[in-house]
């Protein structure tokens, strides 16, 4: 299954990729890597490694920021990102009390699959 993420790094990659009139083909030369592997990061069916990212960013002489910067942001459905944004607004010890309850949920719901 494709993540958000790597889709959305993917849409990125390939817009500056073609606004750049390069090709696949060449982008692919360029760092090394299979036309294939290209074609599969921008349909973000496969997530690049670091190495490979930074390869890519290279290529396009671009730096990270201007692809990276705000992707994570704009996955409003990532429920990571929406936990995240309510613990940050606690205090700690309500942090702390937040996830001794998600602790507890988890153990419930292991307890209720295992039956």
């Amino acid at each position: 299954m494709q993540s958000v993420l790597a889709q959305q790094l993917g849409r990125r990659i390939k817009a500056v990729r073609i606004a750049q009139r390069l090709t696949q083909e060449r982008l692919a030369e360029r760092i090394g890597k299979s036309i294939g592997l290209v074609g599969q990061i921008e349909r973000g069916e496969a997530m690049p490694s670091v190495d490979t990212l930074l390869d890519i960013f290279r290529a396009l002489g671009v730096s990270p920021d201007s692809i990276l910067g705000d992707l994570v942001k704009e996955d409003n459905n990532n429920i990571s990102c929406q936990v995240n944004k309510l613990l940050s607004a606690m205090e700690r010890d309500e942090q702390c009390c937040a996830l001794d309850l998600v602790q507890r949920f988890a153990d419930f719901l292991k307890l209720q699959r295992s039956r």
